[in-house]
């Protein structure tokens, strides 16, 4: 699968209003080297990043992977899950779970690479 190269990455970011960071680059290397139809939820994400030593909130992931789909590079999905797992907290005042879990992957599900 071919994503932006790092040049093409900080370039396409910037022209879109956007500073390329090291959490950006390193959230963005993991989907390169994902494998093919494997997803990943914000919390997986930042787990794996925090086990790799990586010092990243959770919010920078959310806002990362949502400026990645908004960029056509990755897909939000949402699954339902038996287990009623959550990637995101629930309003104020509704139920701790939905039975539904929200998780981003590379665009190559649907046939397309870019």
């Amino acid at each position: 699968m071919s994503f932006y190269s790092d040049d093409a990455w900080k370039t396409e970011l910037n022209a879109r209003g956007y500073r390329s960071t090291p959490q950006r680059q390193k959230i963005l290397s993991i989907f390169q080297t994902l494998t093919q139809g494997n997803h990943l939820s914000a919390e997986d994400l930042h787990d794996l990043l925090k086990g790799e030593g990586e010092r990243i909130s959770l919010s920078t992931v959310y806002r990362t992977l949502h400026l990645l789909v908004y960029m056509g590079l990755l897909r939000e999905l949402e699954l339902a899950d038996t287990q009623a797992l959550r990637t995101q907290p629930p309003p104020a005042g509704s139920p701790s779970s939905s039975g539904v879990r929200t998780v981003w992957t590379d665009l190559r599900v649907s046939g397309k690479s870019y």
